[in-house]
């Protein structure tokens, strides 16, 4: 089974068919691109996957529980930088944690050990 699967997702607004029966299956260390023309429903996409829209039709699975419109399990970065840039990398990647309540100390020190393991030690 694959860790993130999309199946037979649907999504409009206003009458406009954004997505139709879209299904997609990530595993483990997969690396997956989406590329498409502007309007193609790539956010939208992405908004269904981490929770922020719910679909028409369709589902969403994350290590094979349902997380349809349950925010907090996925997360992505648009292309567009929209991190607060008077704030530091390492305050940035905690947002999520802090968001959620965590005590500032405890939230950096959650995040550390993934910049070594995204090639950002040092950062």
């Amino acid at each position: 089974m694959a860790e993130l699967q999309v199946s037979h997702v649907s999504k409009s607004y206003d009458g406009a068919q954004i997505l139709e029966d879209i299904s997609i299956a990530v595993h483990s260390q997969e690396i997956v691109s989406l590329l498409g023309v502007s309007g193609g429903g790539k956010t939208t996409l992405f908004n269904v996957i981490s929770g922020l829209e719910l679909p028409e039709k369709g589902n969403v699975y994350l290590d094979e529980i349902e997380i349809t419109w349950k925010p907090g399990n996925v997360s992505y970065m648009l292309q567009k930088d929209l991190l607060l840039p008077y704030r530091t990398i390492e305050y940035n990647v905690a947002l999520p944690l802090l968001i959620q309540g965590e005590k500032k100390k405890n939230a950096r020190a959650k995040v550390q050990p993934y910049f070594a393991e995204f090639g950002l030690a040092g950062t």
